[in-house]
């Protein structure tokens, strides 16, 4: 059998393709996106399909990828489709965003071909994963201790995303663009070995077919027998709803620790992607973790996993929340709740204050302004702060202040604090440490009132 035939049948048990679909062709010039262009250019009139092609210059590579743009422009024009392209800075994207370059040039591509989607009427979008990248990430998910879901791989179908060339390996590819005649660009970077998937698909994989020329096929078909299983599993889920409630997620540990533990698994999988809208770095590690929540039912247990998730059994209930951490708009608003004055200090004010004259008011501190070190910034408590308790320099967890003065679970993720650089000063209304105390060498004093309700705003 020939690869378009195969391909076609693929595309055909799979469900890819309608007749008369419109399909957003991801062509980045390399020889798996040059395979899948030829490919569904070939077929186009036995399905009446409407093509485009998409082309993303990441601006990585200079003027090599100046080059691959130039030749997608050509092979579009060759064939008579009509071909987008999108020139963004990925870098400088993946810093602003902070995230990895791979992160950034996905989102960036995908944000892309969906604005093409819109623009000409289409509903998929075709990209070039073929056997051996399958092959490459259910290793990839094995290595990382991935569930029955990572092992999955790549889906053939998903959402509006078809992959036609799963069906068959890179070196199908090779002899069909050699048969065809058609170069492709080369993309040098596939073959730097500091990259971890790289250095699976370069040096793990070829060693692989060295013990068996077969065997990414072999995974292949593991990969999908553990598909059909796992989809078994995602059916059954459908029966469990959990409660979504801002940044909270829950459901009753009774009503699921019954359940077949992969069925457990896939219930905790949504529930985290339904508050995070991701789900991949989450291993099979992590679930067993939550599901040891979910089986011993011990009141009060928490863990913390990727995505800053915290995740806790509370008297029978499976509970999900997504930390509490300052951003910029967050410290703004938590601003809003301190007033700070910088008063010029003089013997009788120092004096009273030492001496305890000036009440000790719970709401209202005031400290040595020379010893705040890098400035004064408000923020929510974060794991491991600690607060200096005394002249000798021991210091106390917040956590355990916030236990001896019974403040309650879920406040004590949003209690402001007021520091500098590199200390807690002030747990407000709670504890101000010593550090900051007023001295007969205190030239400034720093005057900061905390209000729990802002004073531009009422209850």
């Amino acid at each position: 059998m020939n690869i378009l035939d195969k391909i076609d049948g693929y595309i055909k048990k799979e469900n890819m393709i309608d007749a008369g679909d419109g399909i957003v062709v991801a062509l980045s010039g390399g020889a798996d996106s040059v395979a899948l262009f030829l490919c569904l250019n070939k077929l186009r009139e036995k399905y009446g399909l409407h093509l485009v092609a998409a082309h993303v210059n990441h601006m990585i590579r200079g003027e090599e990828a100046d080059q691959d743009e130039e030749y997608v422009r050509r092979l579009g024009q060759e064939y008579n489709v009509p071909v987008e392209v999108l020139k963004k800075n990925v870098p400088q994207f993946a810093k602003e965003m902070s995230m990895t370059e791979e992160e950034a040039g996905r989102y960036i591509r995908y944000e892309f071909f969906r604005e093409i989607e819109k623009k000409y009427g289409y509903k998929k979008v075709a990209v070039a994963h073929h056997m051996d990248d399958l092959c490459e990430t259910v290793i990839f998910n094995m290595i990382r201790g991935s569930g029955i879901k990572g092992l999955v791989g790549i889906l053939p179908v998903r959402d509006d995303v078809i992959r036609p060339l799963l069906c068959v390996d890179k070196e199908e590819i090779k002899e069909f663009l050699k048969e065809e005649n058609v170069t492709y660009c080369i993309d040098k970077t596939n073959f730097d070995t500091d990259y971890s998937r790289n250095r699976i698909r370069n040096v793990i994989i070829p060693e692989l077919l060295k013990i068996n020329s077969k065997a990414v096929y072999h995974i292949g078909r593991i990969s999908n027998s553990l598909r059909e299983i796992n989809e078994g599993f995602e059916k059954e889920a459908d029966n469990y709803k959990f409660i979504s409630k801002d940044n909270k997620r829950s459901i009753e540990c009774a009503d699921i620790k019954e359940l077949d533990k992969n069925i457990r698994y896939e219930i905790y999988l949504r529930m985290i992607e339904s508050l995070v809208s991701k789900r991949k770095d989450i291993t099979g590690l992590h679930l067993e973790s939550i599901d040891r929540l979910v089986l011993k039912e011990e009141t009060g247990k928490s863990i913390k996993i990727p995505y800053d998730i915290l995740i806790r059994n509370s008297y029978g209930k499976l509970i999900m929340l997504i930390e509490n951490k300052c951003d910029k708009d967050e410290a703004a608003l938590l601003q809003r709740h301190f007033k700070v004055e910088i008063i010029d200090a003089d013997e009788k004010l120092i004096d009273a204050i030492i001496k305890k004259e000036i009440p000790d008011e719970r709401l209202v501190k005031m400290i040595d302004f020379g010893k705040i070190k890098g400035g004064i910034e408000f923020r929510y408590p974060e794991e491991g702060d600690t607060i200096v308790i005394d002249s000798k320099g021991s210091t106390k967890k917040i956590s355990r202040i916030f236990i001896d003065e019974k403040i309650d679970r879920e406040k004590r993720k949003v209690w402001p604090l007021v520091v500098d650089s590199n200390n807690v000063i002030w747990v407000s209304g709670l504890r101000l440490s010593p550090a900051f105390h007023i001295d007969k060498d205190t030239k400034k004093i720093c005057k900061i009132t905390y209000y729990p309700v802002t004073p531009d705003r009422k209850e």
